[in-house]
């Protein structure tokens, strides 16, 4: 899934439904990252404020996480 948000920039959610790394099998992993076709300068940065809403089909309940801090994205 590709969008654009304020500043015409293109972002990507990443899924992996079973998980990456130490939590693989356990849990679904999920990023929020910057598209490549996007143009970018060297040394730019982009601050982002998230809210992430993940739904549970099943048993009717969701989480919600936000981003805590203003995170930026550097090249």
């Amino acid at each position: 899934m590709i969008f654009i948000t304020q500043g015409d920039y293109k972002w990507q959610i990443k899924l992996s439904p079973r998980g990456s790394g130490m939590t693989k099998d356990a849990s679904i992993s999920v990023y929020l990252t910057l598209d490549r076709s996007t143009p970018f300068p060297k040394g730019q940065k982009v601050y982002v404020d998230y809210k992430l809403r993940v739904r549970d089909q099943t048993q009717s309940g969701h989480t919600e996480k936000k981003s805590k801090i203003l995170t930026y994205i550097t090249t």
